[in-house]
């Protein structure tokens, strides 16, 4: 079975059969096989089998590390059946509007999941100053930066820090992992 995903809308295709998508939460749903990372669901889809029980869930998924994309399938009781890696691809409206017969070609690219995902000292220090202060008091700052060297740290101070990753990364685009 080849699976292709439209990125800009969301859609799944099997063997060139068009699945709309049933959901679009976007949670936590396995670890990627390339890098360990976790996988985040884009959308959920169902196969048009035609026989009831043969109807299966599908999930397209992406690494929030590498942007590999995946594609979960699962029975109609959710227990997992197998994993398939699809093409991934975005429909160019402006192409479909100029000439009919080539919409059907794809632009194909890799996805980004996060601007950055900052997991080392190196690439903390690639963040500005001004961005880290924007969110983090000093106390804060200073007990991520010593996290990242691992070296001893305000356990306090570093707590805080750690309950504002969410917001810094809404503010910036650039998700902390240390």
């Amino acid at each position: 079975m080849v699976y292709r995903y439209d990125l800009g809308n969301k859609c799944l295709y099997s063997d060139d059969v068009f699945l709309p998508p049933m959901d679009y939460d976007m949670t936590n749903i396995g670890t990627c096989f390339k890098c360990n990372s976790h996988l985040k669901s884009l959308s959920t889809h169902i196969s048009n089998e035609n026989i009831p029980d043969r109807k299966k869930h599908l999930i397209a998924s992406v690494c929030t590390k590498c942007s590999s994309v995946y594609v979960n399938i699962y029975d109609q009781n959710w227990s997992w059946l197998d994993d398939a890696e699809p093409e991934i691809f975005e429909y160019d409206q402006q192409l479909s509007e100029k000439n009919e017969t080539q919409a059907s070609s794809p632009k194909v690219f890799k996805i980004p999941v996060y601007n950055d995902v900052i997991y080392t000292l190196e690439g903390l220090e690639t963040i500005p100053e001004e961005q880290l202060k924007a969110v983090f008091s000093s106390t804060e700052i200073e007990a991520i930066f010593h996290k990242a060297k691992n070296e001893k740290n305000v356990r306090q101070y570093y707590h805080r820090a750690r309950m504002k990753y969410k917001k810094f990364e809404e503010i910036f685009g650039i998700k902390l992992e240390i």
